[in-house]
């Protein structure tokens, strides 16, 4: 599940520790730095992928980056 927030920190909910980790893992293969909050740090069925977006990240970059999230197969 993604929502945009108004903020440079986004997430996307991919329940489950391992889930998430997978997919955290698969985005760091293909060069994006985002990281993978799992629980006990978020409640069960909410951990997430959180992304930073910067004012440097090119339009290319983004586009690559949803790019590899929609292609992500545990989501």
């Amino acid at each position: 599940t993604f929502e945009a927030a108004p903020s440079a920190i986004q997430r996307l909910i991919i329940p489950g520790n391992e889930q998430v980790i997978n997919a955290a893992s698969v985005l760091r293969g293909k060069g994006f730095d985002v990281r993978a909050i799992r629980r006990p740090t978020v409640p069960d069925g909410t951990e997430r992928l959180r992304i930073c977006l910067h004012a440097f990240n090119s339009p290319a970059q983004i586009a690559a980056l949803a790019e590899a999230l929609n292609n992500l197969d545990m989501i």
